[in-house]
């Protein structure tokens, strides 16, 4: 992966073991509203608005990232002294699919366009990769750090000889009816989708749970569908997931992926996915606006589960408000449930939600502004999660600007 930079590896790799090792504790962060534009290109917002949900934003007590196309940019605490007070690119050359952060480091699931290849990196501010790449593909939901075991969870469907397959394929590529169609179909014919896979510190794979329940044809109808994989981690690291090969079934799962309880989501304007797919239907599917649900997320916060879908747009539309959200216990007993016109992106390990507001200012020229802002369960508990609500916040953070 030559793309992606890799500048002068040092007893970095030899010191990520202990810093690994130390990183278990939290700081309590206040939440925040932000504007995105200072040196984000405006495509680059424009795509995570779009389609960037609970991926490509962190929020932690130094700073705000925000994971690109191209670069990875890093947004100083406002109020640490000892940060530099504009935001810079720390990362170049790095498509992020997904970004997660344990104090200094961060751990990156990125696609390389020259070989079409998703990897796992680890790497600091500075953009010196630590750790990696190691290949993992097709696709990710989510990269989690443990800090009670010092592991790398990763989810998302993940195929133990799919990369075999594709240089196969492209061996093959000069004769594509040789080999194409008919050798993926086989494949997926023949294979086991793993949704929870288990890194050491080196970025060696060391365990994985399948869980999908769908084999062969089924599988590659499923992942036609682009459903992704709604996954989280719990302060005692346990993970959360939605199985949604099996209507609204919410999972949490031990750090050794052993299965410790399970229940039933109900929502009357949820529309579950075939049992079984191929595929054609798959495809039919993906072509008619509003004929399943996705949940795209599911976040974990002290004693809640929040969980939120929308229905499918047409084939690669970005998906469309109303977001539907579903809030329960951890007993699995739904304690609220609405529908507000705003994607959770992302949180933070106090107990914030966050969303990307978009706002159009100018009279004769016209410029997109992206805004970063709070909110919490108990405002969506308490229904006032609305227009009013994100323009008040704006409004105050403009204000003390």
């Amino acid at each position: 992966m030559n793309k992606i930079i890799r500048r002068g590896i040092t007893m970095k790799v030899i010191n990520i073991l202990i810093l690994f090792s130390i990183y278990v504790g939290q700081t309590v962060i206040t939440a925040k509203t932000l504007e995105l534009n200072k040196n984000i290109p405006l495509n680059e917002l424009e795509s995570i608005y779009k389609y960037g949900v609970n991926r490509k934003i962190l929020v932690a007590e130094d700073g705000i990232t925000v994971g690109g196309r191209k670069n990875i940019y890093f947004f100083p605490n406002e109020h640490d002294s000892s940060q530099s007070k504009t935001n810079s690119i720390i990362a170049e050359n790095i498509h992020t699919v997904s970004l997660t952060q344990f104090g200094n480091f961060f751990i990156s699931h990125s696609f390389n366009p020259n070989d079409g290849y998703l990897y796992l990196l680890i790497f600091i501010k500075n953009g010196e990769v630590v750790k990696g790449p190691v290949a993992h593909h097709p696709n990710t939901g989510r990269i989690f750090f443990n800090s009670k075991d010092t592991t790398i969870v990763v989810t998302g469907i993940h195929y133990t000889k799919y990369l075999d397959m594709l240089d196969k394929y492209d061996e093959n590529s000069f004769n594509p009816s040789s080999f194409s169609k008919q050798g993926i179909s086989n494949f997926f014919r023949m294979q086991t989708a793993y949704m929870l896979t288990k890194y050491d510190i080196n970025l060696t794979l060391i365990d994985s749970a399948n869980f999908i329940d769908r084999h062969g044809d089924d599988v590659e109808g499923f992942e036609i569908l682009s459903l992704g994989n709604a996954s989280d981690i719990s302060q005692t690291g346990n993970i959360f997931t939605v199985h949604k090969s099996s209507n609204y079934l919410i999972r949490k799962y031990s750090p050794g992926f052993e299965l410790l309880f399970e229940f039933e989501g109900t929502n009357e304007n949820y529309k579950p996915i075939h049992n079984k797919l191929t595929e054609e239907k798959a495809e039919r599917m993906r072509n008619v606006p509003g004929t399943f649900s996705n949940i795209y997320t599911i976040q974990v916060m002290g004693d809640k589960i929040l969980t939120s879908f929308y229905q499918n747009p047409k084939n690669w539309d970005p998906p469309e408000p109303p977001f539907y959200y579903d809030i329960f216990n951890l007993s699995g007993e739904k304690v609220h449930s609405g529908a507000i016109p705003y994607r959770i992106f992302t949180r933070d390990n106090s107990g914030n939600l966050y969303t990307v507001i978009k706002k159009i200012d100018g009279w004769i020229i016209k410029k997109n502004r992206y805004y970063l802002v709070s909110f919490t369960i108990d405002d969506l508990i308490s229904n006032r999660v609305n227009e009013i609500f994100m323009e008040n916040k704006i409004k105050k953070y403009l204000e003390g600007k």
